[in-house]
């Protein structure tokens, strides 16, 4: 940033970076008007300074919340909350950690790279083979043979055409969730923006609901498209379910909830 402008300009590297990540990456970037000085005491660099008088450890400030992780937390149990908001704090802080916790990251990540690259299905057919090759954990093979499977026939007998949707943000009293559609899909003149579910129960009532509301609302200003869930195993573009009344305002109880859940670990940290 020059002294005498406002206005902020990326360099060609970081601008790069930012689109690698949105393309490519775990689209966890944002780009920012200006400069953001640290809020928290940072602990001792050789090449930033000496050791503060005391020690601390930055505060973990609230990124964009993926949906999925809103939605368990929406259904989770008290103690479930906690899990799934330490969850959203490794996505954040580490996330190639997370990744190797995520049990369809490979899945997801091979669909990315093969079919949402490029609006060829059989790219994804010649890698799933050596997809489930590589599983190593019990089990677990099979469950990649089934979903992917099932995704190349339910994808088939649609002759369907693939499109990118862009990621949305949706603002709750305050929490950032990041509204994303991985797959849109173009047949017989509808142009459908999927969430997939990829996990072998059902997705919950209260589930669908959060994803239904939160995209449709993401969506707003995109008429031409129509959200629904694709329940991959079963094959199945789920219904929509009813919204109860002043489902709004159950979610902003629950965006507050997840903020103090949030804020309480940064003081256990912190301690």
């Amino acid at each position: 940033m020059s002294d005498d402008s406002r206005v902020y300009v990326p360099c060609e590297e970081c601008r790069g970076l930012y689109v690698e990540d949105i393309v490519h990456g775990y689209q966890l970037l944002d780009p920012l008007p200006a400069v953001v000085e640290p809020t928290a005491s940072v602990v001792y660099s050789p090449k930033f300074g000496e050791y503060p008088q005391q020690e601390m450890v930055p505060t973990m400030e609230i990124g964009n919340v993926a949906i999925a992780t809103f939605a368990r937390f929406f259904e989770a149990t008290p103690s479930g909350r906690v899990r799934v908001v330490r969850d959203a704090r490794l996505f954040q802080s580490d996330p190639k950690s997370y990744a190797k916790r995520d049990y369809y990251f490979d899945l997801r990540n091979t669909l990315r790279q093969t079919h949402w690259q490029t609006n060829d299905i059989s790219t994804f057919e010649a890698a799933l083979d050596p997809l489930i090759a590589k599983q190593t954990i019990p089990g677990k093979q099979e469950h990649v043979r089934t979903i992917g499977r099932a995704y190349i026939d339910f994808w088939k007998k649609r002759d369907a055409q693939f499109f990118r949707v862009a990621p949305s943000i949706v603002e709750i009293t305050g929490l950032r969730i990041h509204v994303v559609a991985e797959v849109g899909m173009r047949y017989n003149g509808d142009n459908l923006a999927l969430k997939l579910a990829l996990a072998a129960p059902k997705p919950t009532r209260h589930f669908r609901q959060v994803i239904q509301y939160l995209t449709t609302e993401g969506l707003r200003n995109r008429p031409n498209l129509q959200q629904a869930i694709w329940d991959v195993r079963r094959e199945e573009i789920l219904p929509h379910v009813p919204i109860p009344r002043d489902f709004r305002l159950a979610l902003e109880g629950e965006a507050v909830a997840f903020r103090q859940i949030w804020e309480s670990l940064n003081r256990e940290e912190e301690n």
